[in-house]
């Protein structure tokens, strides 16, 4: 499932992020005076690239016709506001302020990586790099600076993975205070603003939980699969229910026809 962000998971991710290790370790030991505009480069490129990765990975990006479609589409039912049956749901306001604490603790574990960064690369680089045998060797600075390196990377692959923020974005559930089904998707109108075209809703499964007033869209596929979890409350989700299957059997057949 993706978040539309790049994954530190991901092959390709990894590779630039190697390539980029290699860069700088390059340019720190054989030409220095040209780091600035070397960080500049890899700056563009790799925001560049991380943009075409996030496009490509995340469907609500880059399906902008399908989502324009489900929102000029015929409405065929409207919730305008469930706002009450979200909050006595209790379950899903203790996972909405558990997602909450997460993300904070995350940034606060960043920030902190960030300054230890800091003072590792402006304190302790250049300590290393006064001691004679390593001034004089371009090789071995290379050296150094690929391990430096390396151990920052694998700092924040760690602190990605401990921090939770993998599982976050695996268990991420939208749940719109108003929206609306129409022919070609499920559109919310709140400040959320959820587009789902039935593309997106057809490597999905439905679960239903009338206790709680809701139904659950859950994806179970990749491709143009949903990138959360869309969980739709209403006093009829019964109706909620056979609408969404509807046209999740509607994205079935036009795939079939194609």
């Amino acid at each position: 499932m993706s978040t539309g962000y790049p994954s530190p998971y991901n092959a390709k991710y990894i590779a630039l992020t190697q390539a980029m290790i290699i860069g700088f370790s390059l340019v720190n030991s054989f030409y220095p005076k040209y780091f600035i505009e070397f960080y500049v480069l890899y700056f563009v490129v790799f925001l560049a690239i991380s943009g075409v990765m996030m496009y490509r990975s995340n469907p609500m990006l880059r399906d902008r016709k399908y989502i324009s479609e489900a929102i000029k589409s015929r409405t065929i039912y409207e919730e305008k506001n469930v706002d009450q049956l979200i909050q006595s749901d209790q379950d899903y306001m203790k996972q909405m302020m558990a997602q909450a604490s997460k993300s904070m603790k995350m940034l606060g574990l960043y920030v902190l990586f960030l300054i230890v960064v800091y003072l590792v690369y402006s304190q302790g680089i250049n300590r290393i790099q006064s001691e004679p045998a390593i001034r004089d060797n371009a090789l071995l600075r290379f050296a150094v600076f690929i391990a430096v390196y390396e151990i920052m990377y694998l700092s924040s692959f760690l602190l990605y993975r401990r921090g939770g923020l993998a599982s976050l974005a695996g268990s991420m559930v939208m749940a719109p205070r108003s929206y609306r089904i129409t022919e070609k998707g499920i559109v919310s109108t709140d400040q959320s603003r959820t587009v789902l075209h039935l593309t997106h809703l057809k490597e999905s499964e439905v679960q239903v939980n009338r206790d709680k007033k809701y139904i659950e869209i859950v994806p179970r596929g990749n491709g143009r699969s949903m990138p959360f979890r869309l969980r739709l409350y209403s006093n009829d989700v019964d109706k909620v229910s056979e609408l969404v299957n509807r046209i999740k059997r509607l994205a079935s057949r036009e795939e079939e026809r194609k």
